[in-house]
């Protein structure tokens, strides 16, 4: 790119559409970083329910001969 030669109206529309990359590019990381917290959440709670069934299934019924 020759900016010599790029006019004013041309360099800062370069410069417009760089920046809105750069805020989309912003805005989907900070989405995807929403959503692998939702998930780590949603398996933790998952592990705590398996836990608490599997101990309460230890002072229940042997159903295995």
């Amino acid at each position: 790119m020759n900016i010599a030669a790029s006019s004013p109206v041309a360099m800062a529309e370069s410069a417009s559409a760089l920046k809105s990359g750069q805020i989309q590019s912003q805005v989907a990381v900070a989405v995807l970083k929403q959503v692998q917290d939702t998930e780590r959440a949603q398996a933790e709670a998952l592990l705590r329910m398996i836990q608490q069934t599997t101990a309460a299934a230890r002072g229940g019924v042997d159903v295995y001969a």
